[in-house]
């Protein structure tokens, strides 16, 4: 939520959950069984943020704050756990900040392009930022079918130290029924 103040500073309030909804695996090369990560809200990420936006124009917005990204884990603690500490951890809650920009635009009215870059960095030291960049290039091919492509390039070097990557391409059909 954001209060439209001026066309360059608004103040905003944000919160994020961001789970999945299947068990993800591990296949490592070395061994025959898949191994589980992860699962349904494990972990569960949040971040909550408040700062200042700015939307210059109608098709491109960014905002930057004081953010507190917390990570709630059942079963698979490695994402919350500290290991300097003897006791498992299953919440982890740490203080930071987030920029987030948002690019939204119809092009010829065929073609919209969407890009999502976010940034975290916990308050502990740069080797801990979060990215996360998302893009989306839908063209309407016909009033009924439209082609999809999309990209997905995350690093959290808590986790993993390398890039991860997402890549899409998929032909959908639509209809309006407003």
């Amino acid at each position: 939520m954001s209060r439209k103040l001026s066309k360059y500073l608004n103040p905003y309030v944000s919160g994020t959950f961001q789970t999945q909804f299947a068990r993800g695996y591990k296949y490592p090369a070395d061994t025959l069984p898949r191994v589980a990560v992860s699962d349904f809200l494990d972990p569960l990420n949040m971040t909550q943020s408040l700062g200042l936006e700015s939307k210059p124009a109608d098709w491109f917005k960014s905002r930057m704050g004081a953010a507190l990204r917390e990570v709630r884990t059942d079963e698979f603690t490695s994402y919350s756990d500290d290991p300097a500490t003897t006791s498992q951890e299953r919440w982890k809650i740490e203080p930071g900040a987030e920029w987030v920009s948002d690019y939204k635009q119809a092009i010829a009215q065929k073609l919209l392009l969407q890009s999502t870059l976010s940034v975290f960095v916990n308050f502990k030291g740069w080797d801990e930022v979060i990215v996360d960049w998302s893009s989306t290039a839908a063209f309407q091919l016909t009033k009924y079918v439209n082609i999809n492509a999309s990209g997905e390039l995350h690093r959290e070097i808590q986790q993993v130290d390398a890039w991860q990557w997402k890549h899409v391409a998929s032909l959908g059909l639509t209809y309006s029924f407003l």
